[in-house]
């Protein structure tokens, strides 16, 4: 009787922390698809030259944070938004054996590094690469991913420490470990294979752009726990 009451107690926990996570995820997609919804339909009907006044360039400063939101076609829009998606679920997931609280707090601290990874790389785009105009929301999707990538490879990491659990987290860590090893082979078996295919673009600067913002998910989410710990 006691085991199953333990194992009604773990379902619903886990419930609680499945609802608490798809929550703030899909408020997050939500509020990035219908501001990019907005821009993109207003760009159509009634502004249509508001893509060249959001979009990020030397004439267009304010367009570091707008351009996130502003796409040149329905196509866009359609795969940043897919991917996105796809890349939450895959963050929410690669999480869920944390607890509520860290899975809170990783996932609310991810959603800042999307924002601020990508809004420094325009920064400094406009200054480099000034006839390039950046849009869309892909900065957004490769620092996810980044972060996806990082963030895998702390939870696999986690297994050192399994000797400091009971018999019981010990199981659950072991399912979360391999789990995320798989995420995280996954990756870097796509990256190895086709650098290029995985960064998506056939412009040199947007696969750049790309890279680089990957590459600035995947060390702000593995250093942030080292830098958290030495404070």
């Amino acid at each position: 009787m006691l085991g199953d009451e333990l194992t009604f107690e773990e379902r619903r926990l886990f419930s609680e922390k499945l609802e608490t996570g798809f929550t703030i995820a899909f408020i997050f997609f939500i509020s990035v698809l219908t501001i990019s919804l907005m821009v993109y339909i207003t760009s159509i009907y009634r502004l249509s030259g508001l893509q060249e006044v959001l979009s990020a360039s030397p004439e267009t400063p304010w367009g570091i944070v707008t351009s996130l939101f502003v796409h040149s076609d329905a196509s866009h829009l359609l795969n940043n938004m897919t991917m996105l998606f796809m890349f939450l679920m895959l963050l929410l997931a690669s999480n869920i054996f944390l607890s509520k609280d860290v899975l809170k707090k990783r996932i609310r601290d991810s959603f800042l590094t999307v924002f601020i990874v990508p809004i420094m790389l325009n920064f400094f785009w406009i200054f480099f690469f000034p006839e390039v105009k950046i849009l869309g929301s892909s900065g957004i999707v490769y620092t996810l991913e980044g972060t996806c990538l990082g963030l895998s490879l702390l939870n696999t990491l986690e297994i050192r420490r399994i000797h400091s659990y009971s018999q019981k987290e010990k199981q659950q860590l072991l399912v979360s470990s391999l789990s995320n090893l798989i995420v995280f082979t996954g990756f870097l078996i796509s990256v190895l294979v086709s650098p290029t295919g995985f960064l998506g673009s056939k412009y040199e600067a947007i696969t750049w752009f790309h890279g680089i913002a990957f590459c600035g998910g995947f060390s702000t989410s593995v250093l942030h726990p080292v830098m958290y710990r030495l404070r």
